[in-house]
């Protein structure tokens, strides 16, 4: 999925049959933009959100999902089979 992508679907609103989760629409954008291994500022700037708003926004995620990490997040993302798909990165350091 391309980034315009994912945020585009973050401004359609998530729809489904699929079971609530913890997460806001946005809170699920920054969170498959940190599982394919970008950092604050790149998030930022293809969010057109400030990097506070992003870092308030990752602290959030790690608050409601109960992670301390980056790792952990997408770890628990991946094991609740969160994404559709697999998020592509640069080289899945992340995982």
């Amino acid at each position: 999925m391309s980034l315009p992508g994912v945020w585009r679907s973050v401004a359609e609103g998530v729809s489904g049959s699929s079971p609530p989760d913890p997460l806001t629409g946005r809170e699920r954008a920054i969170l498959e933009l940190l599982a394919s291994g970008r950092g604050d500022e790149e998030i930022a700037a293809v969010t057109g959100m400030s990097v506070r708003t992003v870092v308030i926004l990752r602290t959030r995620i790690y608050e409601k999902i109960g992670v301390g990490s980056r790792r952990e997040a997408v770890g628990w993302a991946r094991e609740h089979r969160f994404f559709e798909q697999e998020p592509s990165g640069d080289g899945g350091s992340v995982a």
